[in-house]
């Protein structure tokens, strides 16, 4: 009887975890779309150095990216969910797409600008 009571009980936790494991995973999905949202609004400015012709020495990449939505707007998104095809080689204004969660993606307005 014990050992009963403790199976049922070990499998209530169980459920019990799943349950708080998929409530977690729905709170982190809504917080996600919320910051996909704001992400659409913001316009990250990167200033780099640049020949004559607008041609960038060197390139912006996802790094730099997050960088600046970390120091600009206190954004935490990883270089590797910023959704970059190639690295930005000359100066102007991109839109960029960033993986937010799972199923969240977003846009970010990139102006790269001469120093």
């Amino acid at each position: 009887y014990e050992i009963h009571e403790r199976l049922v009980g070990s499998e209530m936790c169980i459920r019990d975890s799943q349950e708080a494991k998929e409530f977690k995973s729905q709170v982190a999905a809504d917080e996600a779309v919320i910051m996909a949202a704001q992400l659409k609004k913001v316009k990250v400015v990167i200033k780099v150095q640049c020949g004559e012709d607008g041609r960038v020495f060197g390139s912006v990449t996802g790094k730099d990216i997050s960088e600046a939505l970390q120091t600009q707007y206190k954004f935490k998104l990883d270089k590797k969910n910023i959704r970059l095809e190639s690295p930005i080689k000359a100066t102007g204004e991109y839109d960029v797409e960033v993986w937010v969660h799972q199923n969240v993606t977003s846009t970010v307005h990139v102006s790269v600008i001469p120093e």
